[in-house]
C-alpha cells in the first residue's frame, strides 16, 4: 500500500538522520518501481508498451532488442506480470517469458556433479558405467580472495558508507564475474545432459548447510565460504530444461526434489 510504503521510508530516513548518514534534510524518493500483475492493464504493440493509468492509456517506446524479438517469435509465452523501474530519465521494463519443454532421459545415464571451491568435477555415466570425467576450473575461491584484498585496500581507514568508496566497490563487479562463470558452467552441464539424455545429480546445499560450513572456521576461510555462491549452481540447473535430482548428505533425495514419476 502507498501509505505503508511512505511510513516505511520515513522511518528509515529518521534512522539514517540519527546516525548522521542522511544527505538531505528530508526523505527523497530516488527510485520508483511499479508492478502490473494483469496483462489486461498493459501490452506490447508496434514497438511500444501500452500501459493503463489513472489518466487513460499511455505508450512507452522501447529500443530494438534482439533478445526480446527472439523470445517473442520463437515459441516463448509472455508472462502476465510487468515490472517498471525508473532510472533517471529512462524507464527499465522487466518482462518474463515461459515455455514448456519435453524432457526425455535414460534413467541409466547420469551426470554427477562435485562442486568445489575452485572447480566443478563432472562424472558422466552411460548405461550404468563411468564414461568420462570432466573437470571445469572455475577459480571462484581465488576470485573471492582477490576481491577481498581489493575491498580492504579501497575501504582502508574509510567508511564504506561514503559515496566514493561505494562507487569504487561497485566497479569491482565481483558478483557479475562470479555469476558469469556459473552460467557458463551450467551451460556446459546442460549440453552434456541433453546430448547424453541423462539425469543430473547434485548435492542439496541450502542456507543451513552453508552456516555449518562457516561455523568453527578461521575468519578468512569463513569469509570465503560466505562469499562463495555455494548453492547457485543447483539453482541455475533447476531453471534449465533438464532433469535434476538433489541429493542430501546421506545420499537420499530430499523432499521437494525433482524425481522420476515412475519411481
Amino acid at each position: 500500500m502507498p501509505i505503508e510504503d511512505a511510513v516505511r521510508r520515513a522511518k528509515a530516513f529518521r534512522e539514517l538522520l540519527k546516525k548522521g548518514r542522511a544527505y538531505t534534510g528530508k526523505p527523497e524518493v530516488r527510485m520508483v518501481k511499479i508492478t502490473y500483475s494483469d496483462n489486461q492493464d498493459w501490452g506490447l504493440e508496434n514497438g511500444g508498451i501500452m500501459l493503463r493509468t489513472h489518466r487513460g492509456w499511455i505508450e512507452l517506446r522501447y529500443r530494438n532488442n534482439k533478445q526480446l524479438y527472439r523470445y517473442l517469435y520463437s515459441g516463448w509465452r509472455l508472462s502476465s506480470e510487468l515490472k517498471l523501474e525508473s532510472n533517471g530519465r529512462r524507464v527499465i521494463a522487466y518482462l518474463a517469458f515461459s515455455r514448456s519443454f519435453e524432457i526425455t532421459y535414460d534413467p541409466s545415464n547420469v551426470v554427477s556433479l562435485d562442486v568445489n571451491e575452485n572447480n566443478v568435477t563432472i562424472l558422466v555415466f552411460r548405461d550404468g558405467f563411468l564414461a568420462g570425467i570432466i573437470r571445469v576450473e572455475t577459480s571462484l575461491g581465488k576470485i573471492v580472495i582477490a576481491y577481498s584484498v581489493e575491498r580492504e585496500r579501497i575501504s582502508r581507514r574509510r567508511s564504506t558508507v561514503g559515496r566514493d568508496v561505494r562507487r569504487k566497490l561497485r566497479k569491482l563487479r565481483e558478483r557479475d564475474r562470479k555469476r558469469d562463470i556459473l552460467y557458463k558452467v551450467a551451460s556446459i552441464i546442460e549440453d552434456l545432459a541433453r546430448e547424453n539424455k541423462t539425469v543430473v545429480v547434485i548435492g542439496d546445499i541450502d542456507g543451513d548447510d552453508k552456516e555449518r560450513m562457516e561455523r568453527n572456521r578461521g575468519r578468512r576461510l569463513m569469509h570465503r565460504i560466505h562469499r562463495w555462491s555455494v548453492s547457485k549452481p543447483r539453482k541455475l540447473l533447476e531453471d534449465r530444461p533438464i532433469h535434476v535430482v538433489r541429493v542430501s548428505e546421506k545420499g537420499v533425495p530430499k523432499r521437494g526434489s525433482i524425481l522420476d514419476e515412475e519411481d
